[in-house]
């Protein structure tokens, strides 16, 4: 069985405040977007182990990934076959786009189904809560609101579905964890999406791209480069390295450098 986990970007993010866990509450509009991974699964003979394998974007030195955590959660609670795995990367790893959520969910959904597990959306966002922050959201998978530390969604409607999206991702990998223990808390406001995608510059900001871009210049000249090719709007997605150009259809942008690139209507 094959699926196709999707990444996702973030309008706005803005830190609210740290929690007495460690964690912060956060808001963020939070858009899916036609990027993908690949995800197959086939059930093993009874004599072998499950197992995973790559492709793609590799990660490095053997890095766990959610993929085989979402598996172990499952395997735990239910009585289900080994597997064998295969998990082709198309989405950046550490780049604010959500792929290791997308998968890990896309895990636990494929693995509901060709096990006939009966979980509803109750119990999957359980397992989401567990996995990581950015879970929940790919358990509905549609433009929402997210609040609290990544669990509490609100289904919004994206108004950037007749725009044309471009993303640059420099050769860096933003480490979540190094960004928030870097990130020195400053009053926020409630995060406001004017209608026209013309009037968010200077309005919606990512409360995170100061960090990330001090530690990693690239990511400022990244974005001005895209307001200088003519962007109505461009922000750092999530912790980052990937920053969002939105433009007017049809826009023809050139590459940056040798860096990662993708353009595509929403």
């Amino acid at each position: 069985m094959i699926c196709y986990p999707n990444a996702k970007i973030n309008i706005g993010l803005n830190i609210l405040s740290k929690r007495e866990d460690g964690l912060h509450n956060i808001e963020s509009l939070i858009v899916p977007i036609p990027l993908y991974d690949i995800l197959e699964v086939v059930k093993q003979k009874d004599s072998e182990d499950t197992n995973i394998s790559y492709s793609g974007f590799i990660f490095d030195n053997n890095k766990a990934d959610l993929v085989m955590t979402a598996y172990d959660l499952i395997k735990y609670d239910f009585d289900i076959p080994n597997i064998r795995i295969h998990l082709h990367k198309m989405i950046p790893i550490d780049s604010g786009l959500g792929g290791g959520s997308a998968d890990a969910i896309f895990m636990i959904k494929l693995l509901n189904e060709l096990f006939a597990l009966g979980l509803n959306d109750d119990q999957l966002y359980k397992y989401a809560n567990r996995l990581g922050s950015d879970c929940a959201f790919f358990i509905p998978n549609k433009s929402s609101l997210v609040s609290g530390t990544g669990t509490i969604l609100k289904p919004l409607t994206c108004s950037i579905s007749k725009y044309q999206v471009v993303i640059i991702k420099p050769p860096v990998k933003c480490s979540t964890k190094d960004i928030f223990n870097n990130y020195v808390m400053t009053p926020s406001i409630p995060l406001s999406i004017p209608n026209n995608v013309a009037d968010w510059k200077g309005v919606i900001s990512n409360d995170l791209e100061s960090v990330s871009a001090s530690l990693y210049p690239e990511i400022a000249c990244i974005k001005d480069y895209l307001y200088s090719s003519g962007a109505l709007y461009a922000s750092m997605s999530g912790s980052g390295s990937s920053v969002y150009g939105i433009f007017k259809q049809n826009a023809i942008i050139k590459p940056y450098k040798n860096y990662w690139y993708k353009s595509f209507c929403i």
